[in-house]
């Protein structure tokens, strides 16, 4: 049985926390890094992207409802333990290597690997509530 509930609840939380990661708290340092200004954002392309990042968000919740309900990794502590487990090996991991094989900055990387790992921490947190 998948937890709806979860799963809507660790899809807002990923878009929310992303506006807040590359938006105030570290969007001037993530667009330094990458080397654009504000005013070399194509609203159309960024529109495209955050629409596609709300549906990678959705799937990413469900795909962690599912993965956590076959483990049994139920309740807060399951959740939080597997979905933490998750984000920081596996898809920071994938974030690391790309990162470096793109030649990218530790800065760079740490800010991008950060957001995964902890969307993906709170996601399993709030999907396992619903366990």
């Amino acid at each position: 049985m998948i937890p709806w509930l979860g799963v809507i609840l660790g899809t807002v939380w990923q878009i929310v926390l992303g506006m807040l990661w590359y938006g105030p708290l570290f969007g001037k340092p993530w667009m330094a890094e990458r080397g654009i200004k504000p005013e070399d954002i194509d609203p159309k392309s960024a529109t495209a992207g955050m629409i596609l990042s709300m549906v990678t968000a959705f799937l990413g919740s469900l795909t962690l409802a599912l993965v956590l309900g076959r483990m049994g990794a139920a309740g807060l502590a399951g959740g939080l333990v597997w979905g933490a487990a998750i984000g920081f090996l596996i898809v920071g991991g994938v974030i690391l290597s790309t990162g470096i094989y793109n030649d990218d900055s530790a800065k760079l990387i740490t800010i991008n690997g950060f957001y995964r790992a902890l969307s993906f921490t709170g996601a399993g947190l709030l999907i396992g509530l619903f366990l």
